[in-house]
């Protein structure tokens, strides 16, 4: 039997757990948060707002139900103190995305944050700006393997499916659009072209033209690139990086 003094600390910690549980799978988050404020003290001044329930959150779901933009803003800075993913990768790409001109040199550590945590839309983003730069082949390296994590963690599949990039694919222009280039935000500044990289590049070649006399092929439901008819990986990655950044 557990001592007295341990059962209040125990009881806590089961209660930031249903919270926390709470926070990540509910269709309405902060509304089921604010009736679990009403059950006692305890789950009002201590469970509720404690890291975990907020590092928890589905702050996606959390934002689109947001009643008004500096609600949503004392959210994201709330979430992302305690590490949320979803905070966090909505920071990178406003880091990134805010540079405009400069955005080749932009801080991407929040991107790498996020992307090592398994938010997959993050390690999306991140694999396409680290292409898009071409500061190297440690650095493609590293964008072929965030890519491979997003393919349901099997790197084998890279080479012959897309269909592991619409989801991630769509939450990244989902977020730039909504949190980082809001409706009625200035227009922002043009992005600065992809650096130029030398591919060894076989596209026009009758293997490959006789299919659609390009490198790609008609686009599928979800408006990409089908993956098998692009001459190799890195050609594939760099039309997916071209239509990403377009």
């Amino acid at each position: 039997m557990l001592p007295t003094s341990s059962l209040p600390v125990l009881l806590e910690e089961m209660l930031v757990e249903v919270a926390a549980r709470v926070a990540a799978s509910s269709c309405s988050p902060m509304a089921d948060l604010r009736r679990l404020r009403g059950v006692c003290t305890l789950v009002r001044d201590k469970v509720c707002g404690a890291p975990l329930v907020r590092c928890s959150l589905n702050l996606g779901r959390a934002l689109w139900q947001s009643e008004d933009a500096e609600t949503s803003e004392r959210l994201m800075a709330n979430t992302y103190a305690a590490g949320n993913l979803e905070a966090i990768f909505i920071k990178g790409m406003r880091v990134y995305f805010g540079h405009h001109s400069r955005a080749l040199q932009a801080s991407l550590d929040d991107l790498d944050q996020a992307a090592h945590g398994g938010h997959k839309p993050a390690a999306y983003m991140l694999a396409m700006v680290l292409w898009r730069a071409n500061s190297g082949a440690e650095a493609d390296l590293w964008a072929k393997h965030l890519l491979a994590e997003v393919a349901d963690d099997d790197p084998a599949i890279v080479v012959c499916s897309d269909r592991w990039v619409s989801g991630p694919h769509a939450h990244a222009f989902a977020t730039l659009w909504m949190f980082v280039w809001p409706p009625n935000s200035p227009q922002p500044a043009p992005m600065p072209r992809p650096v130029p990289r030398d591919d060894d590049h076989q596209c026009a070649s009758p293997r490959w033209g006789w299919i659609t006399g390009w490198c790609g092929a008609p686009t599928g439901h979800d408006g990409l690139f089908h993956w098998c008819y692009f001459c190799s990986d890195e050609c594939r990655i760099r039309s997916l990086c071209d239509d990403t950044f377009r």
